[in-house]
């Protein structure tokens, strides 16, 4: 933590249990804390469109998730006032979040190595 070239860490082989939920942690936490952001930022005033997802349909899924991305950044975007700011300072925390989530090349290595 403190060493001048930011720190370092150490990878270590545990059980199959251990190691399958260090790997899926980053996710799982990252899910959660952004849906707690999501609220957050609801009970402020940014509002969310429905999300439009059909779970028959994967095609009619994707184009819901896209038009529910389009009708939020446009209700949110479209009346410049207080609320855009707070969504701009919404996208800009999800953005470093998600940026967050991605494994780094030793992670991969080491998840990708035999026991």
């Amino acid at each position: 933590m403190f060493e001048e070239s930011g720190g370092h860490v150490k990878h270590a082989r545990r059980g199959p249990v251990i190691m399958a939920f260090i790997g899926m942690a980053p996710v799982i936490g990252c899910s959660l804390f952004l849906m707690l952001l999501t609220w957050i930022f609801g009970m402020g005033g940014v509002g969310f469109a429905p999300s439009g997802i059909e779970l028959e349909d994967p095609a009619a899924s994707a184009w819901g998730m896209l038009s529910s991305a389009g009708s939020t950044l446009w209700m949110n975007l479209s009346p410049l006032n207080g609320v855009t700011l707070l969504f701009l300072l919404f996208l800009y925390i999800v953005w470093s979040v998600v940026s967050c989530i991605a494994p780094s090349t030793p992670d991969l290595k080491h998840a990708f190595s035999g026991p």
